[in-house]
């Protein structure tokens, strides 16, 4: 018998960013799939049963990497995906970021595509919480940075766009179940 469960949030590994396609249709790139395995050999979960993933095709992948390493099958889970940005156009790096650290000061507005810091995690949250109360072992859940960040965030009072930002390409948050205590974040360097 498992005396603790553990929740791992994993954030997809790096895809091939494509200016004239949307984010959610990016697939990973070479080094992303390399970095996938990396991290999955790193993470130990207990008695995994299977793997839940954002139903976008980059967190998909990286899902079936750690599905292959950890031999379970993986589940797609709508309303896990990134926040909603569909019809944004490609930002540069430092707009990108600018934008993000407004997006997570002013979370009940829009700042910018199509839900706000607070609908996104609402969203988010309604997917992964029933996932954490059923079953037994730790749980494995591969979704996406933004996301991921305003629900560790929030229920760990961290400050969000600090935390966004020490998240790399993948990473691994694990947190203890139920009390959602933040354990460790892991990143492959």
């Amino acid at each position: 018998m498992i005396d603790r469960r553990r929740l791992f949030l994993i954030r997809h590994a790096d895809p091939e960013i494509v200016a004239n396609v949307a984010s959610a249709d990016w697939h990973l790139s070479g080094r992303g799939l390399e970095r996938a395995k990396t991290l999955a050999s790193t993470i130990r979960p207990v008695a995994v049963q299977q793997i839940y993933s954002s139903v976008e095709r980059k967190a998909m992948q990286t899902a079936e990497v750690f599905g292959a390493i950890f031999r379970v099958p993986i589940m797609p889970v709508p309303g896990l995906h990134e926040h909603d940005r569909k019809g944004t156009a490609l930002l540069p790096a430092d707009v990108f970021h600018k934008t993000m650290r407004s997006f997570f000061s002013q979370p009940a507005v829009c700042v910018f595509g199509n839900e706000s810091a607070d609908e996104a995690r609402t969203r988010f949250e309604r997917a992964l919480l029933p996932l954490v109360q059923d079953g037994i072992g730790d749980i494995v859940v591969v979704t996406h940075g933004t996301v991921l960040t305003l629900a560790v965030a929030e229920r760990c009072k961290l400050d969000p766009f600090h935390f966004w930002q020490r998240l790399g390409l993948p990473s691994a948050v694990s947190l203890t179940v139920p009390d959602m205590t933040l354990e460790q974040v892991t990143s492959v360097n």
